[in-house]
């Protein structure tokens, strides 16, 4: 069971028991996604935002100004503003801005938006200026551009005097803005709020909002005048100050950042260090604790799981710490290995102390980091631990009073530190991989780990790329043993019983809010705990992808990205279906979907929203409405009346009550609740379906391909070497991508470069998948370059080459 669940467990009985009382303000429930819940929460609590960001926190936008259209007004009673700029630095600086006025301010930014603005917030540090950033951590750039999670951007704040917390799921990243903000403007020093982006900040999970009132009584308006929270403060601004203080006033100029000779710069740099950043710790434990009592939500810098007497422990920021615990837990058990889990939620100022008491006894720490590592150096959450168990180790050579606050450890008490990379760019983290992964660590022969990947494979039914990886394993022999990946176990194992749908949809805006609707509609009938992770694509043609929920009626931590499925929902009529759909798994689907699928599915439970229209919105109502029917059936749920969950489904549609349209969507939300039947998949075979495409097992794999199933122009064009040869990427990317096959991909040098090679185009028919794509006239075209670099595919190629 996660720390959470247990804490609530916890918490329940002493209720039960008469030894302790309800939170006071312990919140609403709901279901959002980590950036919508931030957004809504700093639009009740700030004077303005600086909206400029990047993708995805560029989404955060949408959600503030539709607060400020609603509201007007703060929970203060104070106006809204929204700060539109022409990019992410403009709107740090305005935030900047707003927040050397005195008033309330925040910003939110992407992970690429803070390497950016690094200088920046360099100098918001520098004037100790009270401002929270939201951070959503897409991967940096690199050997390419990437569009999932990511640390880089968060591990390149090391070195300012930033606040940092990393959030673990949605509700942390809730309450730790809130312990945050009231933490930064008592110390007065910026904070930073990171999620991770597809598993949190896309994702909806179930959170308890925070009312106004504790908004009020815990962080007040920034007018307020209050005591200063330390002896330096007291110097600077007398007896009392404002919450917070504003450093550009008419009534009292002074000129700020202003160019300074040497001796001065290095007084000011050292004073601000000496006198501002020792009373941090104190004031953030204050702040968290002030939290805890009005909340029963207690949120400390480190984060531990059945660390005592484990003999390995594993050590992670963000949505990964929720997985590992989940694996600690099967691991403990079912294979009696005594696996503890630390999750790292607050970067700076770090808790020395906690993490090295929770690492005292083991035998190996395992350090887990969403960055590309070398296996030759450490991450940077790597160089922390490794850094507090060096002192840790001085204290008990020269005495405690070396590294004052750290406890003595003897060099033999130390454990061994092993490194690993996991989830790249947003990669999935699947259970099983680190499961792997422990069983490793019971005897480590390496000292790294890339969790994951594969560099080579035993075996391909491609004799080209058989043949690279037979090159790869001659010349780097030690390639093999650097990835670890399970193929053996499609689902992985799991203590928490849940409910999971995937919707399988096309790239593209018409399914985009299906799951996220469905879960809030699915938690006010079932209650419990909702997560769950939302198909990311950079393509928005040719493409079906998989959003996925799971639900539980008690505390969930995340299971992990190979969760077994019960049910999907083909929004997409000719997506394959997923390999980790259990033998009895339900799927859902419009009545014109099911005859095409049947022979695809022989064996299957089908279930059929009976409700025949032309009209793609009531299509969308009435799949919904079956969709959550099936589930609460799949939950073993009572089943709510249609009337109910129609009430429901309609406080949740947006705009005009009184729209011509609105009582038809209801009308078919309602038919589809009413009228999705369930049938037995036709088609040969005895029970099982046929193997699946997009299975890992070697059953799913196609045959090899021969030469005429070469794209013509691969095979009309010499075949060359290097990176701009179309045949070589066709062999080693191409095809697996062609024939849905990515599973095939391994780390070979050709993927470290980022490099496509021109008319690589030609592998798709976007005339086919795309027909509003525009018609192409050679004798209007006047070359521009955009043709080749802005446009995803390139306008020319597809469309002129047949």
């Amino acid at each position: 069971m996660s720390s959470f669940a247990s804490e609530s467990l916890r918490m329940l009985r002493r209720i039960i028991r008469g030894k302790a009382t309800p939170a006071p303000h312990a919140g609403t429930p709901r279901v959002l996604d980590g950036i919508s819940a931030v957004a809504a929460l700093e639009a009740r609590l700030c004077d303005a935002a600086g909206l400029g960001a990047s993708s995805p926190a560029a989404l955060a936008a949408r959600v503030w100004n539709s607060h400020q259209a609603d509201l007007a007004l703060n929970a203060l009673n104070a106006p809204i503003t929204g700060i539109d700029a022409d990019s992410p630095r403009t709107a740090l600086a305005a935030a900047m801005g707003v927040a050397m006025s005195g008033r309330r301010a925040t910003v939110f930014l992407s992970g690429p938006d803070l390497l950016q603005c690094r200088d920046l917030l360099a100098e918001a540090a520098g004037h100790h200026l009270p401002l929270v950033i939201h951070a959503v951590l897409r991967a940096g750039t690199g050997h390419a551009q990437a569009i999932g999670t990511g640390h880089e951007a968060y591990h390149a704040l090391d070195g300012l005097p930033i606040l940092r917390y990393c959030a673990t799921n949605v509700q942390e990243a809730v309450d730790l803005a809130i312990i945050a903000r009231r933490a930064s403007e008592l110390a007065l020093v910026p904070a930073v709020i990171a999620m991770d982006a597809e598993q949190t900040a896309l994702a909806v999970q179930s959170v308890t909002i925070p009312d106004d009132e504790l908004l009020r009584t815990s962080l007040g308006s920034p007018t307020d005048v209050l005591a200063p929270a330390t002896a330096a403060q007291r110097l600077l601004f007398g007896e009392t100050r404002r919450r917070v203080p504003p450093l550009y006033d008419l009534e009292r100029p002074a000129a700020l950042g202003t160019l300074q000779g040497p001796e001065a710069w290095a007084l000011g740099a050292a004073a601000g260090r000496a006198f501002f950043d020792g009373d941090i710790e104190r004031i953030l434990a204050e702040s968290a604790e002030a939290y805890a009592t009005q909340t029963a939500r207690r949120h400390e810098p480190i984060r531990t799981h059945r660390t005592d007497e484990a003999t390995i422990v594993l050590v992670a920021q963000g949505s990964m710490v929720e997985i590992a615990e989940s694996v600690a837990d099967w691991a403990r058990a079912n294979e009696q290995r005594k696996v503890g889990v630390i999750g790292v939620r607050r970067a700076w100022p770090l808790d020395g102390a906690s993490l090295a008491g929770a690492c005292k006894g083991a035998e190996v720490v395992c350090v887990l980091e969403r960055i590309a590592c070398s296996p030759q150096d450490d991450g940077p959450l790597m160089r922390q631990v490794r850094m507090v168990l060096d002192r840790c180790r001085e204290n008990a050579q020269h005495g405690t009073h070396t590294h004052p606050g750290l406890p003595a450890l003897a060099p033999n008490a130390t454990p061994r530190l092993i490194g690993a990379a996991a989830g790249l760019g947003g990669l999935p983290v699947n259970a099983a991989d680190l499961l792997l992964l422990v069983r490793e660590l019971a005897s480590p022969a390496r000292s790294f780990h890339y969790v994951g990947l594969d560099f080579v494979r035993s075996a391909s039914t491609f004799p080209k790329h058989q043949a690279l990886m037979d090159a790869i394993r001659r010349d780097f022999p030690d390639a093999a043993t650097l990835g670890l990946r399970d193929r053996e176990t499609p689902t992985a194992p799991s203590l928490q019983e849940l409910t999971t749908i995937a919707v399988l949809r096309p790239a593209g805006r018409s399914h985009e809010s299906f799951v996220g609707q469905l879960a809030s509609l699915a938690h006010t009938a079932l209650g419990g705990s909702v997560r769950s992770r939302p198909g990311i694509s950079w393509q928005r043609v040719e493409q079906t992808l998989t959003d996925r929920v799971s639900f539980s009626t008690s505390a969930m931590a995340d299971p992990g990205d190979d969760v077994a499925l019960d049910i999907a929902v083909l929004a997409d009529a000719g997506a394959s279906l997923p390999a980790a759909l259990r033998e009895d798994a339900a799927l859902v689907m419009l009545a014109p979907a099911a005859e095409a699928l049947s022979q695809r599915a022989a064996g299957r439970t089908l279930w059929v929203v009976e409700y025949e229209t032309d009209n793609a919105a009531e299509q969308y109502e009435s799949l919904l409405g079956g969709s959550l029917r099936v589930l609460l059936k799949k939950a073993d749920a009572e089943i709510p009346s249609a009337s109910k969950m129609t009430t429901l489904r309609g406080e949740m549609l947006t705009g005009n009550p009184d729209t011509p349209d609105r009582e038809a969507l209801l009308a078919a939300f309602t038919a589809g609740y009413e009228l999705v039947r369930m049938y037995e998949a036709a088609g040969s075979g005895a029970g099982k379906p046929p193997p699946l495409l997009d299975s890992d097992s070697e059953a799913g794999k196609p045959p090899p391909l021969s030469s005429a199933a070469l794209p013509r122009e691969v095979a009309d064009m010499p075949r060359g070497e290097g990176l701009s040869s179309l045949a070589r990427f066709w062999d080693h990317a191409g095809v697996f991508y062609k024939t849905g096959t990515t599973s095939e991909l391994v780390a070979e040098p050709g993927m470290a470069m980022g490099s496509t090679p021109a008319l690589s185009s030609v592998f798709r028919d976007a005339g086919r998948t795309s027909p509003s794509l525009p018609l192409f006239v050679p004798a209007e075209c006047d070359g521009s370059p955009d043709l080749w670099t802005t446009c995803p595919d390139g306008s020319v190629a597809p469309l002129a080459i047949t």
